[in-house]
């Protein structure tokens, strides 16, 4: 299928996910996404006579750069569409979003995804996914939901992305407005389920974490966002520093790069790997799971 002039061949493209009770909402959004300059793709209206179904919906969801699911009461019940999204979340649940076309109340698996609520505000929802996925796109790297538990939140938030240059990820952070630079480490740290150390051979060998919360190479202070300068969709960089301990004591701690060069004097390269994944592993896209 050609595509729009309007849209460029390197656009984000999107697979839309819906129940058959939506189709009219799907495309209308789907034409809504063509202006914002978003590639689209429908299962139900974009499969040709001949396609194998299973084989080019799969095929679909691997090419494309987001999976947006429109979630409504017509939902309930499609087992074929809880298997698109459930496949989804296993193999890459980073690209998984959700539109809320009414209050039908989400799966428990799917609250820590990206949620809009269309139900809302038609517009001002569908606006803001195109930003989003801009807005990830211009980091120039994998953008994933963070790992850890997402607690609810019934105060004004704020979205902050996490970003570690050396593991080329950033993980994006729902904050309450009011935080502070120690309640913003503190979420992190949970949200990011990050450890301060990993051991191998019984404990006798591993690394010690530290972590540190940067803007402008800077590390952040105690103050609320505002002060910092911090809004929606500000970036901040998580720095981690490894401290490798042996039988015969500790190294000098050094700032962790994903690099082939970076290497542990007197580690072997097979126990290093294995100790970065045990630390890292978690952090990383699933497409990319060699730290």
């Amino acid at each position: 299928m050609p595509l729009p002039r309007s849209v460029r061949p390197d656009a984000p493209k999107v697979f839309l996910c819906y129940a058959d009770a939506n189709q009219g909402t799907a495309d209308r959004l789907h034409m809504e996404l063509i202006a914002h300059g978003v590639r689209t793709f429908r299962p139900q209206r974009d499969t040709l006579p001949g396609d194998q179904i299973v084989h080019t919906i799969e095929k679909h969801i691997k090419e494309s750069d987001y999976f947006l699911l429109l979630w409504s009461g017509a939902c309930a019940g499609q087992s074929w569409l809880r298997d698109q999204w459930h496949s989804t979340l296993k193999e890459n649940g980073g690209f998984l979003f959700v539109l809320r076309l009414d209050t039908t109340e989400v799966p428990p698996l799917l609250a820590a995804r990206r949620q809009f609520n269309a139900f809302d505000g038609w517009d001002a929802a569908v606006t803001a996914l195109a930003d989003c996925w801009k807005s990830d796109r211009a980091l120039g790297h994998s953008v994933l939901p963070a790992p850890g538990p997402a607690g609810r939140m019934d105060q004004p938030t704020t979205t902050l992305y996490i970003r570690n240059r050396a593991l080329d990820v950033s993980h994006v952070l729902v904050v309450p407005v009011t935080a502070t630079g120690a309640q913003l480490r503190a979420q992190v740290r949970t949200a990011l389920a990050l450890g301060d150390e990993v051991s191998d051979f019984n404990g006798k060998l591993g690394l010690r974490l530290s972590y540190d919360l940067l803007k402008d190479e800077r590390s952040i202070p105690d103050l609320p966002l505002n002060r910092m300068g911090l809004a929606d969709g500000s970036v901040i960089d998580l720095e981690i520093t490894i401290r490798y301990f042996a039988p015969d004591g500790e190294r000098t701690p050094v700032v962790y790069r994903r690099d082939p060069d970076f290497d542990l004097p007197g580690m072997r390269p097979a126990t290093r790997r294995s100790l970065y994944q045990k630390a890292f592993g978690h952090l990383i896209p699933r497409r990319n799971r060699t730290p």
